[in-house]
């Protein structure tokens, strides 16, 4: 994806977190990055020390998009160390979270 279109999720992902949590609904952000250059505005605003949301929908099959994943979610591990993750999709077993109390729900598919 494009870097404009990649800025234009995250804001857009943002934007609407921010509204519903304007108006009284709880939100559990999703960590979400693309490359190792997305990083720095794709973690930028999420809370840390808290609960936060991922997913390995899609990243499993292929050896290339899950090393992107695994790099991705530890700097994103390191930099917000989240207390909770609730994960959605399927548990990779090769994958350490370390002391991360994980909510796991599987991909129905």
């Amino acid at each position: 994806m494009p870097l404009a279109m990649q800025l234009w999720n995250v804001y857009r992902s943002h934007a609407l977190g921010k509204l519903m949590q304007d108006n009284g609904i709880k939100v559990i952000p999703c960590i979400q990055f693309a490359d190792t250059n997305s990083y720095e505005f794709c973690f930028a605003g999420l809370p840390k020390n808290s609960t936060l949301s991922l997913s390995s929908v899609g990243v499993m099959k292929n050896k290339d998009a899950f090393e992107i994943w695994k790099r991705g979610t530890t700097q994103a591990i390191e930099l917000l160390t989240p207390t909770n993750i609730i994960f959605y999709g399927s548990m990779p077993e090769d994958f350490n979270f370390n002391d991360i109390k994980i909510t796991h729900f599987k991909n129905r598919r």
